[in-house]
This record gives structure tokens, C-alpha cells and sequence, in this order.
């Protein structure tokens, strides 16, 4: 079981999503700009949900708070792994993405497309929130024929609000290098047993 973190910073929400498999779970969000609340409410959704893999964006305030639920984690409060994800180094394959922010969206489309990212057990409000940030992003192609995907900033000035729960979403699917499986293997995996 999976937690995917989106922590809030300049007006934006915190977002936590569940994932189980394919499935899409529960949500906690909190507008909260008291990190020790945040934190808070993160150890309360692994111990709701009995996480083993919590993947949180480990830029600006997220660096601090991926420490401290290290520390708890050490000090016997949780037992789920916390990964930093910094969505701004360098992707995987850095021929094919600018960015490891591009490579996470895109495996999310091909998620999408592939219909390998269970949404049926949201309530529609959610659902239909989630779907329209999911879709919401641009792309272009660099002058290295790489996938970039638009930073956060420029889609939120475009729609008028940050996309926190796909980032979280996102977040919960990928599995960072040194995994087991990846999140595109797992999705390779799917396509054959199709």
C-alpha cells in the first residue's frame, strides 16, 4: 500500500492519496501552514492505512517535513518507508524526459490510456476533480525531441488553481529508481498480461 504526498506551500493545499494496487483510495488534504500539523496528518493516514511506501515531494517545505517523518519512522511511531521525491532532478531516461516531473506525468498518462488507474471507488466530485487535473498539464516536445511537461506554476496561472491531488496521485504510483518495480515496468508487466 501506497501514500502519495503533495505538500502545500504558498496557498496551495496538502494533498495525501491512497493507492492500493491500481486502486485509487482514500484522500487527506489540509490548508494547514503549520508543518507539525501536516506531519501530523501524514502519520495519521499511514497508520489509517497501514502504508509501507510513503512518496512525498521533497522540494522547498517538503525537504524539512521528509526528515521528520524519517525521524518518527526511526523513533518507532510508523514503519513505512518515506522517499523524498525532488521532481525537479534529472529523469531516468534523460533522452526521452526533461525532467523526473515530466517522466511521473507521463507514466500517469500511459497509466490513464492503459486504464491501469482504478478510479471507480471515488465519490464523483473527487473523481471528476482529479480527472480534470490529471488532464490538465501541457506538453511540448525540447529542441532535443525530450518530453517536458509544464511546471506547476504555469498550470496553475492557466487554470486558476494547482493540480495537489494528481501531484499526490502521481506521487503514489511512482516508484523511484532502486525499486523493486517501477512504476513502468509494473505497466509493461500489465500490457502483456492483457
Amino acid at each position: 500500500m501506497n501514500l502519495g504526498v503533495d505538500f502545500g506551500a504558498g496557498g496551495d493545499t496538502t494533498v495525501i492519496r491512497e493507492r492500493r494496487g491500481p486502486v485509487v483510495g482514500r484522500t487527506w488534504r489540509s490548508g494547514s501552514r503549520d508543518a507539525m500539523h501536516v506531519v501530523g496528518l501524514v502519520l495519521q493516514a499511514i497508520r489509517e492505512t497501514g502504508a509501507t511506501s510513503v512518496k512525498c515531494d521533497s522540494i522547498g517545505i517538503g525537504h524539512g517535513m521528509v526528515g521528520r517523518l524519517r525521524e518518527l519512522g526511526e523513533g518507532g511511531s510508523h514503519n513505512a518507508k518515506i522517499v523524498g521525491v525532488n521532481v525537479s532532478e534529472a529523469s531516468r531516461d534523460p533522452t526521452k524526459y526533461l525532467r523526473q516531473r515530466s517522466e511521473i506525468w507521463w507514466m500517469g498518462r500511459q497509466l490513464a490510456e492503459d486504464r491501469r488507474m482504478d478510479l471507480s471507488g471515488l465519490e464523483d466530485r473527487d473523481r471528476d476533480r482529479l480527472i480534470n487535473q490529471l488532464v490538465a498539464p501541457h506538453y511540448k516536445l525540447d529542441s532535443a525531441g525530450r518530453i517536458q511537461v509544464e511546471s506547476k506554476d504555469d498550470t496553475r496561472e492557466r487554470i486558476n488553481r494547482s493540480p495537489d491531488d494528481a501531484d499526490a496521485l502521481l506521487l503514489a504510483f511512482w516508484q523511484p529508481a532502486g525499486s523493486a518495480v517501477t512504476a513502468m515496468d509494473w505497466l509493461k508487466a500489465a500490457r502483456r498480461a492483457s
